[in-house]
């Protein structure tokens, strides 16, 4: 039972499974954060969780990373997100950009936390990702580029 439900979240239900299902994790996300406003406490909570449904889920693969899982990419958002000095619609779509082109890409350091054992390494880059993402957007506010 238990697999079977962690296979289901880890794919986000049959959307793990279409064309470009990363991206549309990161859109899945993008509205959870919209919707939901979590604070750092519940996307910590989200992380741990997501770690344990994606650890099991790669069983179910003869992969590292398979393309099906996209819980990585719908964690990914929520923590470049929840990081954001302030939410405007505009910011969140340039994050957003940044985020995917990051996520794809995986330019270094990235690539290496994706090397990481099981689902550390599977959570790891996308979080990553995030992170860069929401270090550029703020880098980009601190030299007045973005308002």
């Amino acid at each position: 039972m238990w697999s079977k439900i962690s296979l289901l979240c880890s794919t986000i239900g049959p959307i793990g499974y279409f064309p470009a299902s990363g991206t549309f994790g990161s859109i899945i996300g993008f509205l959870f954060f919209i919707i939901f406003k979590p604070n750092l406490f519940l996307v910590f909570s989200l992380l741990i969780v997501s770690f344990f449904l994606i650890n099991s889920a790669l069983r179910h693969f003869n992969k590292k990373d398979p393309s099906a899982i996209i819980l990585d990419e719908f964690i990914g958002i929520i923590v470049a997100l929840v990081f954001l000095p302030y939410f405007s619609f505009k910011l969140a779509i340039g994050l957003f950009f940044l985020f995917r082109f990051f996520d794809i890409a995986k330019p270094f350091p990235i690539y290496l936390f994706e090397r990481l054992p099981y689902a550390f390494g599977v959570l790891a880059d996308d979080c990553v990702a995030g992170l860069v993402s929401v270090f550029l957007i703020r880098f980009f506010i601190d030299l007045g580029i973005i308002v």
